[in-house]
């Protein structure tokens, strides 16, 4: 090392650099001092240190063409495009632009602030602005103008239309490909198959892969609302394929896999893993835990659970809250599989259209307001029943009426009643 940069130092130049004179490589580990001749006199420097000929440059002309194979072509050094083998590769053609890539930019008349990276990267724009679209082929087809848009990828928006490509956020492979309306799709083919579906917003590999013409759709996971076609109004949100093959309207899925089987139906709401995984054509329920409706077929049903269930009947009546909906009020159900507590210092519960049709626990006393009507027992443990207005029996007299059942005497025989309305004995039937 030391003698070559000796030999090196003891060069000296022939004469000073000229305008047809070369600079050539210095490859001799002197990075100090460059070697300076007319032309190059071997393949070879003074110490074997090979020359790459086909990049001389001329000292006068930073500007020029680089050819390969044949003598370099100058251009003027005030030219805003730069050439490799006499194809364009390097443009800043417009205000403020920067193309990078063969023959980009070729054909723009008038455009601002936008960035072109890669083989054939919006290559038939013409005029457009504040756009970044990077990538082999991204939006390569149909783009002739495009604002506010950043597509980057092979193939991203490939053949999509200028009103796809403006104010779009397209990045992935594939995504975007055809779309014909703004959207944000950020996944390998998220909203590859998109067209005329617009607001919609697809981020996760194949999120909204086969969405078509659906709108106002928010995908959130890998495969997210991937089957759903035409399909509007969907939020799937989950690390896995939440609502991969729902075709319907209006409905959420939070979770991995949730709403995972289910094709057409609307209206429904899943929060969980795999929650109403084979739904179906399942509408309007609401399901909430993990795994919570897994084998629901039906619609119009309420669960909250979190425990995998045998199937449809078994979570039914298991379910910690089932119930069903139904615009008929009285039709409506709600169930509690499990011992209900209430712990208040006091608790009011009102039923009917009246004021005063309820019950009052006060932490001591058991109030009635108005009258308490039924056929039904009702056992009171502790404390004392209180009762504004009266109390009524089942067939409407005032009082209260107890009937108490008595065992039959003999074999076969018949058993017996005996009825008590305000603590007195008012009919009886004597067992035999």
């Amino acid at each position: 090392m030391s003698g070559e940069k000796k030999l090196i130092k003891q060069f000296t130049p022939i004469k000073s650099l000229g305008s047809a004179e070369f600079i050539l490589p210095n490859n001799s580990g002197d990075h100090v001092r460059s070697i300076k001749r007319d032309t190059p006199v071997a393949d070879v420097d003074l110490v074997n240190k090979t020359y790459v000929d086909n990049h001389v440059k001329l000292a006068n002309h930073p500007h020029q063409d680089v050819n390969t194979t044949a003598s370099p072509t100058f251009v003027n050094p005030t030219a805003t495009t730069y050439k490799l083998l006499t194809k364009t590769f390097v443009s800043n053609t417009g205000t403020d632009n920067t193309f990078i890539g063969e023959g980009l930019g070729t054909s723009l008349t008038t455009g601002s602030s936008l960035v072109l990276i890669g083989t054939n990267a919006a290559k038939n724009i013409t005029t457009g602005k504040r756009s970044v679209i990077i990538g082999s082929n991204a939006a390569e087809t149909n783009l002739a103008t495009t604002d506010n848009a950043v597509v980057i990828g092979y193939n991203a928006g490939k053949n999509a239309t200028s009103a796809g490509i403006s104010n779009s956020v397209i990045i992935g492979t594939s995504a975007g490909y055809v779309t014909e309306k703004s959207i944000f799709a950020v996944g390998v083919t998220a909203g590859e198959a998109n067209t005329t579906g617009e607001c919609n917003f697809f981020l996760g590999n194949g999120a909204g892969a086969l969405n078509t013409t659906g709108t106002e759709n928010l995908y959130l996971g890998n495969g997210a609302g991937k089957n759903g076609q035409g399909c509007s109004q969907n939020c799937f949100i989950g690390g896995y394929r939440p609502g991969y093959s729902n075709t319907g309207n209006y409905n959420i899925g939070i979770g991995s896999e949730s709403i995972y089987q289910k094709t057409s139906g609307d209206g429904n709401t899943c929060v969980g893993w795999r929650t109403g995984y084979c739904m179906g054509t399942s509408a309007g329920n609401v399901f909430l835990g993990s795994r919570c409706g897994f084998y629901e077929t039906g619609s119009n049903k309420l669960m909250i659970d979190n425990a995998p269930r045998t199937n449809e009947a078994d979570a039914r009546v298991k379910a910690l809250i089932y119930g069903e909906f139904n615009s008929t009020v009285s039709s409506q159900i709600l169930r509690f599989n499990a011992e209900t507590q209430l712990y208040q210092d006091s608790l009011y519960f009102k039923w009917g259209a009246g004021a005063d049709c309820g019950i009052m626990y006060d932490g001591t006393n058991m109030n009635y307001n108005s009258q308490l009507v039924g056929t039904g027992e009702h056992l009171f443990n502790g404390g004392s029943v209180r009762g504004n207005g009266g109390f009524k029996s089942s067939d409407g007299s005032a009082g209260i009426s107890v009937t108490i059942t008595t065992a039959a005497i003999t074999v076969g025989g018949a058993q017996g009643s005996m009825t008590f309305k305000n603590g007195l004995l008012t009919a009886q039937t004597p067992a035999t």
